[in-house]
């Protein structure tokens, strides 16, 4: 998707790399986006995505943190296969252990009680081929 891929290269190759402040442009891009819905342009929701971290923790169990590249956004998941909205648990920071006999992590963001990010599912074998060992 073009939207809003072309704000940040124009955003790269007109401002002075000293001038770049993503938390700025992330406040534009979000005014751009408001036109671009008002134009029925769509454009790539994936800025407000959740980024999903897998580990495992000291017994050798999965676990995940979560965390968005944009300030301020809201967290939910679920474990049960379901869509998660905004009823359902927010994350708070702690890593998530993946429970017995789950084998998704359902995840979405909201920004001021809207839904703002995609819903995201990975699956927990994806989850732990991505684990580093250290």
């Amino acid at each position: 998707m073009t939207w809003p891929r072309a704000l940040a290269l124009s955003e790269v190759y007109w401002s002075p790399k000293s001038k770049r402040n993503w938390d700025n442009f992330v406040e534009r891009m979000e005014v751009h986006f408001v036109r671009l819905d008002t134009a029925h342009v769509k454009y790539s929701r994936s800025a407000w995505n959740a980024i999903v971290k897998p580990s495992k923790d000291n017994n050798g169990q999965l676990s995940v943190r979560l965390s968005t590249e944009i300030k301020g956004l809201d967290i939910y998941y679920t474990f049960d296969n379901s869509d998660p909205d905004n009823m359902y648990p927010q994350y708070t920071g702690q890593a998530l252990v993946f429970p017995a006999g789950a084998a998704n992590l359902s995840i979405v963001t909201y920004q001021n009680g809207k839904k703002v990010g995609e819903l995201l599912t990975v699956g927990k074998e994806e989850l732990l081929k991505r684990v580093k060992d250290n």
